[in-house]
């Protein structure tokens, strides 16, 4: 925080099987007062944060650069997404598909290259409203960008 000054400051824990609402509370506890000079936002996912990436195949088509591919990703409706044991995987899986790249080519395709640009390229928030720990952290930065703006 000294080097690198905010106005939000988003911290990441998984919930793990615990309530959010817990993890909150020990990220939240864990904040050291010389720090609230920004504004804490918890984000909790249920799973890890794949999940969410997993929500929307346009992005996922995007980051590899195949926007126009017909490949089956095999992607789990939005229910299920928080109920995934393993969304990275799933994330992964999903990334090699969309390439559209032949099997020799997809086995040394490195799909770790690929997963950050899915959440810069995710541009409609709409299927992860869908699932509480998504709103709940958009309730968060809604409520902090209205006291910011009064």
């Amino acid at each position: 925080m000294e080097l690198f000054p905010c106005d939000f400051l988003f911290v990441h824990r998984d919930s793990e099987g615990v309530e959010a609402s817990v993890r909150q509370q020990e990220i939240e506890t864990s904040w050291p007062e010389s720090q609230q000079a920004a504004v804490l936002i918890c984000v909790v996912p249920v799973r890890m944060t794949e999940a969410w990436l997993v929500a929307n195949e346009k992005p996922i088509r995007l980051a590899v650069g195949n926007p126009n591919g017909t490949e089956s990703l095999g992607l789990p409706a939005i229910k299920d997404v928080e109920s995934l044991p393993d969304p990275k995987k799933v994330l992964f899986e999903a990334l090699k598909a969309a390439s559209g790249l032949n099997a020799s080519r997809k086995r040394r395709f490195n799909p770790h290259q690929f997963r950050h640009r899915v959440s810069e390229l995710t541009d409609d928030l709409e299927p992860l409203r869908k699932l509480s720990s998504f709103r709940h952290l958009e309730a968060q930065v809604q409520r902090h960008l209205v006291k910011s703006n009064s």
